[in-house]
């Protein structure tokens, strides 16, 4: 069997603490051909330094430093470096199984894929609580289980580390840069491309969630809650114009995150309010159960305000 380049690409931004573990679990790959690229994005403290003792200590190590722009400049700046024929991404405060790579060169290798979406451990540290994410069935999946991941998370979802890509479904798509939620704006386009998605079983990610991290309750930040709208609305237009079976899950996840907007926001947002009085038949036509909050939203504005600041 042949032995393909792995890119495996690490935005780094102020990790100093628990960048030696995510880099160790890379050098300690099963697969061996890999490139490992640790994109240093401006961080202020000594991560750069422990990069630079793990590049003096494996060769399949590069090390780029640029200045802080973001997690999604730092990937588009790691695929541009890259020589591999497949793309990994993993955060640097994660860490993976030794055979997160070798899962996915057979995937590709052995079941054509174009993308290979693996299995992952959600870790509550503050809990001491493991939860697993992953399908029962390695399996080849439609397009359009793909993109129904997209729009309603679960083991198949839009993150961008639970999943290894050929190089050349970012041929034409980079993440987009200054956006939070950044993943949900480009992985549904990828999935969009491919010709195989092959999911397996096998669970070899650990992504660890902590009291701060990002993605922690969006409805309190308004640019969260502004870029997550956006991206929802692209997203929705993308949809419609290419896979109809799924609209009314589109707009039901699309109108959920207008209607936190509106409840949320700390300065209002018209665009948002006017898409919710604009989009009202449709919100009340789509996926069940949201349509029942959208119904229950509409019928009685200011108690289902106040119930909604009460659950979130």
């Amino acid at each position: 069997m042949r032995e393909p380049l792995c890119s495996i690409i690490v935005p780094i931004y102020n990790v100093e603490a628990l960048l030696p573990r995510c880099i160790d679990s890379l050098i300690g790959q099963q697969y061996q051909n890999i490139e490992i690229i640790l994109v240093n994005d401006g961080s202020t403290d000594s991560s750069e330094a422990v990069c630079r003792e793990y590049l003096n200590r494996d060769s399949r190590i590069k090390l780029l430093n640029k200045n802080n722009e973001g997690v999604s400049s730092a990937r588009n700046s790691g695929i541009a470096l890259s020589k591999g024929e497949f793309i990994f991404f993993v955060d640097s405060d994660d860490y993976v199984n030794s055979d997160f790579c070798s899962v996915g060169v057979d995937g590709f290798l052995n079941h054509n894929a174009d993308i290979v979406i693996f299995g992952f451990n959600n870790i509550f540290s503050d809990k001491n609580k493991i939860l697993k994410k992953h399908c029962r069935k390695s399996r080849v999946i439609s397009k359009e289980e793909a993109l129904k991941g997209t729009i309603i998370d679960g083991y198949i979802n839009s993150l961008p580390w639970n999943k290894a890509y050929k190089r050349t479904l970012f041929s034409n798509i980079k993440y987009p840069e200054g956006m939070i939620f950044e993943d949900v704006g480009t992985t549904y386009k990828i999935f969009d491309k491919a010709n195989t998605i092959y999911i397996t079983s096998n669970i070899t990610y650990n992504y660890e969630i902590r009291n701060g991290s990002l993605s922690n309750k969006w409805w309190c930040n308004d640019k969260k809650i502004n870029d997550f709208f956006t991206i929802r609305c692209e997203q929705l237009q993308f949809i419609n114009n290419n896979y109809p079976s799924l609209i009314k899950l589109s707009y039901a996840t699309t109108g959920f995150v207008a209607i936190m907007a509106h409840v949320f926001l700390k300065e209002k947002n018209e665009i948002i309010d006017n898409w919710i009085d604009s989009e009202k038949k449709m919100l009340i036509h789509s996926a069940f159960p949201y349509s029942i909050l959208f119904r229950f939203f509409y019928f009685a504005p200011k108690l289902s305000k106040k119930i909604i600041k009460r659950i979130f």
